[in-house]
């Protein structure tokens, strides 16, 4: 049977059997004081360690298991990681979406450096790659990695320490090298935003046979590039960007802008145009040859998305699907906050570097039931809600909101649910955001446990 992604009805025992249980920590009963310690967690994401382990001697296991040298980021998500790419292995697409976010600390911790533009913030970075259908369903987190920026030595510029340190663009070019290889008739397909577009993502998608929808902007807008594929020379080349805006009108599409601060959600009206290209290498890179891309422009007055893919763009609708795949991105924004706000881990106490990360890996795989969320009514909206919860939460759902089992719909489920979280449900309040759904289904959880208590036959 497929994969279907991360059940958000799952309960957080299920849950944490599922993706922590069978870990190899070298210990038995340490493997089993993580798989306790992710149900915890996955019961009340939001709360402090103290309080969602509920009792001292809990607690005080937690913080030795995660200060234990074989619990680590690597090894806390490894059965994750495997298990979602075995997932995606079923199916005939997959997009693996990534991005760098940066972990902020009120106070500076052991091991942690500086983040942002100044020396005086401090935390960790997280590169994450998300596995997703194009149809939306989250298969799971198929790469993860935390680290930390080192100090800035005295006179030493940016571009050394960057040499000293390893480039962090090269993170994207590293996750496509951990995801590997699909299987054969399989196609993944790595989608990243201007962060992505270097040199060495490119090559590194070819090298392992896979493909990648990347946003080009910035400086690597401006990369020699000619129309079709041949082998220009560079003085006849022109930049990308200025290519990809003389290119005719061939189609357009409609797609929903999410809002972000400042910004409100809207519907954009974008025209689309498309064309093979070659793409040449940096000046400064020796032995490589020019790469046979295509390019996807989709614009309108305000907006504008140069997307440079290795994925064929023969017609229109290869070209709407680029940007389709692309619009998916936003999918890792919202993780990202599910991470931060839900799960509050910036706002956690663990005071090294050493306990941070493996607890941040356990969160980061907690964070996608709360992302799932807000997806399963979008993907079967008018479904019966029995196909997506148990029957003991459309009962329960049913008696506190006064509605019919028979009207509760995928979707209408999941808004009464986010009533129960402080969801107003007007007319102008559009589709419940993750964090209202996630408070409403925890006080639905509890009801529906303590139905089970009073009434087994019945809810059992």
């Amino acid at each position: 049977m497929p994969h279907r992604g991360i059940s958000a009805a799952q309960s957080p025992e299920a849950f944490a059997s599922m993706h922590f249980g069978g870990l190899d920590l070298g210990d038995r009963r340490l493997t089993r004081r993580a798989e306790r310690v992710a149900a915890a967690i996955a019961s009340c994401p939001h709360a402090s360690l103290p309080r969602q382990c509920g009792d001292p001697h809990q607690a005080k296991g937690a913080y030795r298991l995660f200060d234990h040298d074989a619990v680590t980021s690597h090894s806390i998500s490894r059965r994750h990681r495997d298990r979602t790419l075995d997932a995606a292995r079923e199916r005939d697409v997959v997009l693996f979406i990534q991005d760098t976010t940066e972990l902020s600390f009120a106070e500076s911790r052991a091991g942690v450096g500086p983040i942002g533009y100044g020396e005086s913030a401090h935390g960790l970075l997280m590169h994450s790659t998300l596995a997703i259908t194009p149809g939306g369903v989250v298969l799971g987190l198929a790469d993860l990695k935390i680290w930390a920026r080192g100090p800035a030595r005295r006179g030493e510029s940016q571009a050394k320490r960057r040499v000293r340190e390893g480039r962090e663009s090269l993170r994207w070019k590293e996750a496509i090298e951990a995801v590997g290889a699909p299987p054969a008739n399989t196609r993944w397909i790595h989608v990243g935003d201007r962060e992505a577009d270097v040199w060495e993502t490119f090559v590194a998608t070819l090298e392992v046979g896979s493909d990648c929808v990347i946003r080009a902007c910035g400086a690597a807008a401006k990369r020699k590039a000619s129309i079709g594929h041949g082998e220009p020379k560079r003085a006849d080349a022109t930049s990308l960007d200025t290519l990809a805006r003389t290119l005719p009108q061939a189609g357009a599409c409609e797609v929903e802008r999410h809002a972000r601060p400042g910004v409100p959600r809207r519907t954009m009206r974008l025209r689309v145009s498309f064309a093979p290209v070659t793409l040449l290498p940096p000046r400064l890179t020796s032995g490589e040859r020019p790469l046979h891309l295509w390019v996807v422009r989709a614009w309108e007055d305000e907006s504008e998305w140069v997307i440079v893919t290795t994925l064929p763009v023969l017609d229109v609708i290869d070209a709407l699907k680029v940007v389709d795949h692309y619009r998916r991105r936003w999918t890792i924004e919202e993780y990202h906050k599910c991470l931060k706000t839900g799960c509050r881990l910036e706002a956690r106490q663990l005071q090294d570097r050493t306990r941070l990360e493996p607890l941040a890996a356990m969160l980061a795989i907690v964070a996608l039931r709360l992302l799932n969320l807000k997806h399963v009514a979008k993907l079967t909206p008018e479904a019966p809600a029995t196909d997506a919860v148990p029957e003991a939460y459309v009962r329960v759902l049913s008696k506190l909101r006064g509605i019919p089992e028979s009207e509760l719909t995928c979707r209408r489920f999941w808004r009464e649910t986010a009533r129960l979280g402080g969801f107003l449900a007007r007319n102008s309040d559009g589709d419940p955001g993750w964090q209202t759904l996630w408070l409403g289904w925890h006080d639905l959880e509890l009801i529906v446990q303590g139905a089970r208590v009073a009434q087994p036959s019945r809810y059992g």
